[in-house]
């Protein structure tokens, strides 16, 4: 398997390798339709770049560096809330979603109130009429 993986990053050491039997951070999918298990490779290179090689066919499934875990977590993980305590737990990740849809609308309908009330006192005051 290290010697398929050789190639993507010639003159590389590998500084670990893996045998992963569930899904980690990286590799995942919701419907859980990636092949399991998978050798993950991190290389020392200054990217850090890391493999998954499926060992059925010999093939580099995902390649992830640093920057591409980086928007992992702020984009996926953010966006998303695509945490895996999170997305291993549906109920748990609905509830969240639901209350932080709930504190946004609060807090937009407050923020729209305060400016109504604001653009009223200012409209009054500009036509001359008193409430």
């Amino acid at each position: 398997m290290l010697a398929a993986a050789r190639p993507a990053l010639p003159g590389i050491a590998v500084e670990d390798a893996v045998w992963l039997q569930d899904y980690d951070d990286y590799y995942y999918r919701r419907d859980r339709a990636l092949p399991l298990p998978v050798l993950r490779l991190q290389f020392g290179d200054p990217q850090q770049t890391w493999l998954y090689v499926d060992p059925q066919r010999g093939m580099i499934l995902r390649k992830e560096e640093r920057l591409t875990r980086l928007n992992r977590w702020l984009y996926h993980g953010l966006h998303n809330l695509d945490f895996r305590f999170l997305y291993n737990r549906r109920p748990l990740w609905d509830i969240v979603v639901i209350l932080l849809t709930l504190g946004g609308i609060v807090l937009s309908v407050s923020s729209m109130r305060q400016a109504w009330r604001r653009l009223r006192r200012h409209s009054r005051r500009l036509t001359g009429r008193r409430a």
